[in-house]
């Protein structure tokens, strides 16, 4: 049978780029109960390819039942479904005790949520699935009668992948799956006779994963490093020994470089640290912050070669909370900002994602007034970055005509000058990249399978956008 291959195209926009980098004004989404995230790299804060940003979060107002709750951001507002997760289909008189929510999230905005619940009088791990259409009924993930704590999950490779602590043998240990439809087996990843805490993972595109985490040693919580390479668990190595307590690790990785940010006690502060993955060893640490105030909740993203690196620093009695972009290739910061103040209470375990486009998004905890009881309102606000060389303004005419058939897309260029030509999947990894002198370049798709294509064609003052539908 003949394949046909029928190349919609679509234009999108000319976009010029500006030299200056912005934040928003803080925007809050939530302030009708008691929300709270995580205390330490939580994986509530999760984007898709069809330009949406979840969250994920539990809310102790109702006395914590069916306190699991979620909103979206659909690219110009934010919606709140109404769904309590947590609560039952059916029956009565249960004792759920819901909190610790993860959240992962696949390329078109299906999504697991894992739970930590008293339902059946242990802390056990409770999920609901997403298909795109129908959400699941609860579904219990263990059944033990220890206790089963700190879900964390990511999406990779189609499955969603979750790591949790759990203390039947006498002390914190740190246990692996993955659901694809259903939950599988378990894996006991570590056996410490001293409480495994702190933990956070990475999922790589080739299935190897990271996992680090704290745990006791010489009188103090230092920092562990556990991996799978080649789908074997390797041992565990410690990221580096010293006398200080290591604090909020949060794993950071782009699927290529791989840093742990973290904080030390030293000299009466806590200090903000990094430390890379390079050539199977971790660096030693290099101190970020100035030794003028302590450090709290440090949380990033990876951009360009750039880590977007968010915290909050009590140069301010409730906490300011500061954007410091840091150059790993150069090891040096290149630009620090504080970007939001309040005068009323503390702001709390700040939250970091990407969105399709490379913008930040920053979500936090905070109360507008100073608590006047236990239920007193926790609000969620959320504010975002637009890097330069993303921020678009329309340009009146393209340099070039475009042109599609079966096979191929031909651009034409009217004006003699180095062009960049760059192609993209939907996920917006970057397929290829070309220098193009001359008056005509062809991209052949006979090769690439169906699907959404984006191709970016630039100079050195704009950048043109165009969307190509691949079906064979």
């Amino acid at each position: 049978m003949v394949k046909k291959i029928i190349l919609s195209f679509i234009f999108y926009t000319s976009i010029k780029i500006l030299i200056f980098s912005q934040w928003s004004n803080q925007i809050k989404i939530w302030e009708w109960g008691v929300a709270y995230f995580q205390p330490n790299a939580s994986h509530l804060f999760v984007s898709d390819t069809l330009g949406n940003l979840h969250l994920g979060w539990y809310d102790t107002s109702g006395d914590v039942y069916y306190c699991i709750r979620k909103q979206k951001f659909n690219g110009s507002e934010w919606v709140y479904d109404g769904t309590r997760y947590d609560q039952p289909e059916s029956g009565s008189n249960y004792y759920r005790f819901s909190w610790m929510p993860t959240l992962s999230m696949d390329e078109d905005g299906r999504f697991l949520f894992i739970w930590e619940s008293r339902q059946d009088g242990n802390f056990n791990l409770f999920g609901r699935y997403f298909d795109g259409s129908l959400l699941s009924s609860i579904f219990q993930i263990t059944a033990t009668s220890s206790n089963t704590w700190f879900p964390k999950s990511f999406y990779r490779n189609h499955k969603h992948h979750f790591i949790f602590l759990d203390d039947s043998t006498g002390v914190f240990n740190i246990y692996y799956s993955f659901f694809n439809s259903t939950v599988n087996t378990f894996e006991r990843l570590t056996n410490s006779n001293v409480n495994c805490v702190n933990t956070d993972f990475f999922v790589y595109p080739n299935d190897d994963i990271s996992i680090i985490y704290t745990k006791e040693r010489d009188g103090y919580q230092n920092l562990y490093n556990l991996r799978r390479i080649n789908n074997e668990w390797q041992n565990e190595n410690l990221v580096f020994g010293i006398s200080s307590d290591v604090y909020y690790p949060n794993l950071i990785s782009d699927g290529f470089n791989e840093f742990i940010l973290f904080t030390l006690f030293t000299n009466g502060l806590n200090q903000l640290y990094i430390t890379r993955y390079l050539n199977g060893n971790w660096t030693t640490p290099k101190l970020l912050s100035d030794g003028n105030a302590n450090i709290y909740y440090p949380t990033g993203v990876i951009k360009n070669g750039k880590i977007h690196i968010l915290y909050v620093s009590d140069t301010y009695f409730f906490g300011d909370l500061y954007h410091l972009i840091y150059d790993f290739n150069n090891e040096k910061i290149e630009e620090k900002n504080l970007i939001a103040h309040h005068d009323t209470s503390f702001i709390m375990t700040p939250q970091v994602t990407l969105d399709k486009n490379g913008n930040v998004h920053v979500i936090y905890i905070l109360n507008d007034e100073t608590p006047q009881s236990s239920n007193w309102p926790n609000n969620i606000y959320w504010l975002y970055y637009t890097a330069s060389k993303d921020e678009f303004n329309f340009s009146k005419e393209k340099p070039y005509s475009i042109l599609k058939d079966s096979k191929n897309v031909t651009i034409n260029f009217k004006k003699a000058q180095e062009y960049t030509v760059s192609v993209y999947n939907i996920s917006g990894t970057l397929l290829k990249k070309f220098k193009v002198n001359s008056p005509t370049f062809i991209f052949e798709f006979s090769k690439h399978h169906s699907g959404i294509y984006f191709i970016t064609v630039g100079n050195d003052e704009y950048i043109w956008k165009e969307k190509i539908v691949v079906i064979k």
